[in-house]
């Protein structure tokens, strides 16, 4: 890539997530029957001839280093915004400012729906992952918008992909959702603090308002804020953010969602900046409780629990 993208760039060789993930199976294999994948979304890669096999993650900003503006408008209920790491902005700024590099490009793939691919050899992934990508609504139904690729299969349930080793493979699901559901969520708002932050909430209509309305299991949506203050911009100690910044962050986010009663902090930064999260929190007013428990592992148990019917 041209110098002048920087550290615009955020890549991960795919095959090497893929080790990672082949190992963990092969080490458990002995006392497992089926495996169930919490992905991280907003990240995509594309497979061609003599094409490398490379991750794009959700931190690479690419379009915006390109200074690229999207002329196109995300089809209805699409469940996210135009953003700059949206994959589908970045696959339009790549053709339109390398075309050569794209000119070899066949296959797209969410990570969910690449690690499906490899262990089953079905392109297949949730919706829940699939709509952060840009290519979908939240029913699952896709758009290439032009673009010669095919795109991954997006399910509504949570149910066999198929077999690795003579292990079930189920439908990846994605990483906010599968965390959320895991947790006590009823009437709360959901602080998840990592590396990004993102405010959020379950209901059970889907609205355009401010915020991405992103589906959920079982024909529910999450209402999410994202791009808020999270581990990527606080320091150890968080000296570098006044309490009173995080305040005005997060209680700006929280007011743009719909009403609910109170507040679950969960995230591995949540943890590590506890003593500036809560004093934080303290100055927004809103009842706040941290989740002492970790969501996606509950999530991904809840999801094999419901198997029997699928989860929608």
């Amino acid at each position: 890539f041209p110098a002048p993208l920087g550290r615009a760039l955020f890549e991960v060789d795919a095959g090497r997530i893929l080790g990672i993930v082949k190992s963990i199976i092969t080490h458990c294999k002995s006392r497992i029957s089926s495996v169930y994948l919490s992905v991280q979304m907003h990240g995509y890669i594309l497979s061609g001839r003599g094409a490398p096999l490379v991750y794009v993650s959700w931190r690479d900003r690419r379009a915006e280093a390109y200074g690229y503006s999207p002329q196109i408008e995300l089809k209805e209920n699409s469940g996210t915004k135009l953003k700059a790491n949206l994959p589908l902005v970045s696959v339009l700024a790549e053709r339109q400012k390398r075309p050569e590099s794209f000119a070899n490009q066949r296959t797209l793939y969410t990570l969910g729906s690449f690690v499906s691919f490899c262990l089953t050899g079905r392109n297949i992934t949730h919706v829940t992952d699939a709509a952060a990508s840009g290519f979908y609504d939240v029913y699952g139904r896709s758009y290439d918008y032009g673009l010669p690729l095919v795109l991954p299969e997006a399910r509504q349930d949570v149910s066999c992909v198929g077999v690795y080793g003579g292990i079930e493979i189920f439908t990846p699901t994605g990483d906010q959702q599968t965390t959320v559901l895991g947790l006590e969520y009823e009437d709360k708002y959901i602080l998840n603090i990592g590396t990004a932050a993102q405010a959020c909430t379950v209901d059970s209509v889907y609205s355009d308002a401010e915020y991405e309305c992103r589906p959920f299991f079982r024909g529910g949506y999450l209402p999410t804020i994202s791009g808020l203050i999270g581990g990527a911009v606080l320091t150890d100690k968080g000296s570098e953010v006044p309490y009173k910044k995080l305040a005005d962050n997060y209680a700006a986010a929280v007011e743009k969602l719909p009403r609910r009663s109170g507040l679950i902090v969960t995230g591995g930064a949540a943890e590590y900046h506890r003593e500036l999260i809560v004093e934080a929190l303290k100055h927004t007013g809103i009842r706040f409780a941290f989740a002492d428990y970790n969501g996606t592992m509950a999530g991904l148990y809840k999801l094999a629990d419901m198997r029997g019917g699928g989860i929608i």
